[in-house]
Formats: structure tokens, sequence, C-alpha cells
């Protein structure tokens, strides 16, 4: 907040660019929410819940090893690939509604990706380690160069920053595939009857992905914040 507030001031036009990747970032936040609220009320017409669906899936493609686990909350589901464990969130673990089957599935296909080594997600999780430390001496760096007035330290944390902007990047294929996978193997596996179903989960997984748009357009908009602190 400190950063952006002084590359405000340094740069007013800033502003321009940044006011509309908030809007888009709480846009696609709101749309999110208002996707699956609709579809977490319709049920589906098999009555799986959100695991047997994920189990299902997971045994179609040989991976009766990944196991699934329940994680407090709403929305928080998640693949570990370290465990090899599918985290569904209560909400998903244990409802038979659309939206349910459609995170479950997603998060299946998060699992398919990571046997299968897509490559996207192999990079984005070899690009971990190294954007955790580029995003934690970025900020620091920065505010120092500017206090001091040390141009080349501003742009050292602004290229830090790129790498948080490049992770962003390269998530972007691996949730959209995921979701292409999903939307396969639910079709696949007979876990969705019709059309209706199917165009409920397409809008919810659409929705999430927006999300991830979102967070690229606003972590290159701070990248150009940083940038302008070197003017």
């Amino acid at each position: 907040m400190f950063t952006t507030l002084l590359a405000m001031a340094v740069e007013p036009a800033f502003a321009y660019i940044l006011i509309p990747a908030l809007i888009l970032s709480a846009w696609s936040k709101i749309r999110l929410k208002l996707a699956y609220r609709k579809y977490d009320k319709k049920i589906t017409s098999t009555g799986m819940s959100g695991a047997e669906i994920a189990r299902k899936i997971l045994d179609e493609n040989n991976l009766y090893y990944v196991r699934i686990g329940v994680v407090k909350g709403e929305m928080t589901d998640y693949y570990d690939p370290l465990n090899m464990m599918l985290c569904l969130s209560e909400a998903t673990y244990y409802t038979c509604s659309v939206a349910a089957a459609g995170i479950a599935a997603h998060e299946a296909g998060h699992a398919i990706q990571h046997v299968r080594k897509y490559f996207p997600m192999v990079l984005r999780k070899a690009a971990v380690p190294i954007t955790n430390l580029g995003t934690r001496l970025a900020v620091p760096a920065v505010v120092t160069g500017h206090a001091l007035g040390m141009e080349q330290l501003v742009l050292a944390g602004t290229v830090l920053f790129g790498l948080w902007a490049f992770f962003q990047l390269i998530t972007l294929p691996v949730e959209l595939d995921a979701s292409r996978r999903a939307i396969g193997a639910l079709e696949s596996s007979g876990c969705i009857a019709n059309e209706k179903e199917r165009k409920g989960i397409k809008r919810v997984l659409a929705a999430a992905a927006m999300t991830y748009f979102a967070s690229l357009a606003t972590s290159i908009v701070h990248m150009c914040r940083f940038r302008f602190l070197t003017k």
C-alpha cells in the first residue's frame, strides 16, 4: 500500500492504470461468487458429491493412489502435488451441486496434469521458490532504492517483482487446461447428464479463470508502479 501511494504521488497518471486493474479484480471476484452461489444451489442429476466425482475421475485415469482430503471453508480447494492429494473444501467434498462437480473435476484435472508432466505445471512448480524469494525482496529493494535515490536498486526490485508477474502468466495455461480436462472428464465419466449442467459448470470455471487474468493484470500494474518510482 505504501509503495502504491508513493507511486501515485510521484506519477498521478499511475492511477489511470491502477483503477481499471482494481475494478477488474473486484469484478472478477464478484462474478465468481455470484456464479458459485447460483450453481451451488443446483443439484446434479447423478446426485454424486464432489468427492465421489473426483474419485471417479482419478480412478478412470489410473490415479488410484491420489488421495482426497477435506479442508475447511468454501472455494478453498487445491491440489497438493507434494503429497499427491486433492484437498477439497467442505462445500465441494460433501455437496452434490453443479458448482461442486466443476470444482472437484478441476482439481482432479490438476492431478492429471501433475502425473502426465504437463509442461506449464512443471514450469510453475519450478518457479515457486525463486518467485517467493523475489516477491519478498522486491518491495524492500524498491522502497530503499527510492529513499536513497538509487535508481538501479529500484529497477532491480522491479525485475524481482516481475518474477511474480511471470508466475501469474504461466499459471493461466495451467488453470485453463485443468478446466478443459474437467469438462472432458465429467462428460466421459457420465458425471454430468445434460447440457444444462455442462453450461453451469463451464460458467463457474470461466468465472474462476477470470480471477487469474485479473491477478496477472494487477501484477503487471504493480510492475508499472515500481517503474514509476525510477522517474
